[in-house]
């Protein structure tokens, strides 16, 4: 596994964690459980670390994305935008060959 994709895996996995403690923090705010001024902070920190590890994960991806063309089977590089913005699976995306032209769903890869 490459280095790109495991710290990809990584800030996803924090993006997750940070996600869930923010939820359970907001929720003890609406319940008026404990002191609301220090879950109020706890709250604000880790959604700006949720931010945080989004945005790191989505530079990581955008940065190293790979696509093989399921039309002439040519393997390129993604531009950050269409990487960001096109239609996608899990494993596919519908973005545009620059070798064949075409736009169709090719393998998505971060290496």
């Amino acid at each position: 596994m490459s280095k790109a994709k495991r710290a990809f895996e990584i800030f996803i996995s924090l993006s997750i964690l940070s996600l869930i403690v923010t939820i359970v923090f907001a929720l003890l705010i609406v319940e008026k459980v404990g002191d609301n001024h220090t879950n109020t902070i706890v709250t604000a920190v880790f959604a700006g670390a949720f931010l945080l590890f989004v945005s790191v994960a989505m530079a990581v991806m955008m940065t190293h994305s790979y696509f093989k063309c399921s039309c002439c089977n040519m393997e390129f590089k993604g531009r950050p935008f269409q990487v960001l913005v096109s239609m996608h699976s899990p494993s596919k995306r519908l973005v545009d060959c620059p070798h064949c032209g075409n736009r169709c769903w090719c393998e998505h890869e971060i290496k």
